[in-house]
C-alpha cells in the first residue's frame, strides 16, 4: 500500500488451510497545519479541532 508504513503484522488464525494475517499500518503522508488564538489554550483547541478521528497530531518546530 502506497503512503503507509507497516507497524506490526502477525498470524491470527489458521483454519481449513486459510491463514489470516492481522496487520497495523500508519500513514506516512504529512500535512502542514497551524492555528492561532487569543492565548495558548485557544490556539491549541483551534489546532486540534480540524484533525480527523484516528489521526495523530505531532508537534514539530524547525529552527534555522
Amino acid at each position: 500500500m502506497d503512503g503507509y508504513e507497516l507497524v506490526q503484522a502477525g498470524t491470527t488464525s489458521i483454519t481449513g488451510g486459510q491463514i489470516t494475517i492481522h496487520a497495523i499500518a500508519r500513514a506516512v503522508a504529512t500535512c502542514d497545519h497551524e492555528a492561532t488564538g487569543q492565548n495558548r489554550d485557544a490556539s491549541m483547541q483551534a489546532f486540534r479541532q480540524p484533525v480527523p478521528d484516528g489521526w495523530q497530531v505531532q508537534y514539530a518546530r524547525t529552527v534555522d
